[in-house]
């Protein structure tokens, strides 16, 4: 976190496989780097309102070069402030909505070009908070989602890139 700007980075990492028709699997590997702004005194509130980010990907493998982009938005809803502070499992439950833009740059094609839109709502429980543990400890949630994205001008360009409906659950641990 930079706190004087109001800024948050983020870098990383990822290796992908992908199976193949040969049963096989194919590995590719990027790194990214991500922002994310505070706009609570934007918006003069206590919290953040949209949590805007930008993210940034870059494939050294299977697409050497190719290259995503990412302007997205989300605000958490914590259940506990909306008045179920006393009930259980709700007190520990916030509700995610979210929208992400994405652009592609010779990613999927030769050029530059819109990608998708993807619509995400997530349902996170804070574990932590429910068993009691100490902040010393960290933080443990539990988190399903389902999104839905949107094939913008990739649609026409890019064999199998559709429209769809996808979701999973993560568990994360911080400390």
């Amino acid at each position: 976190d930079i706190k004087a700007i109001a800024t948050s980075v983020e870098v990383g990492w990822i290796a992908y496989q992908f199976p193949r028709s040969s049963g096989d699997l194919q590995t590719t590997y990027e790194w990214f780097i991500g922002l994310g702004f505070d706009d609570s005194k934007l918006f003069g509130t206590e919290e953040s309102v949209l949590n805007p980010t930008v993210k940034y990907y870059y494939d050294v493998d299977l697409v050497e070069g190719g290259q995503f982009l990412e302007f997205g938005i989300s605000h958490d809803f914590a259940l506990a402030k909306f008045g179920c502070d006393k009930t259980p499992i709700l007190k520990d439950l916030t509700i995610t909505p979210s929208a992400t833009l994405g652009v592609d740059h010779r990613y999927f094609t030769s050029s530059t070009q819109l990608a998708n839109i993807l619509y995400g709502l997530a349902f996170s429980y804070d574990l932590s908070g429910a068993l009691g543990m100490p902040a010393k400890c960290g933080s443990l949630n539990l988190t399903g989602f389902i999104n839905y994205s949107e094939a913008l001008g990739l649609k026409d360009d890019v064999s199998g890139y559709q429209d769809e409906f996808f979701g999973g659950v993560k568990v994360g641990y911080s400390w």
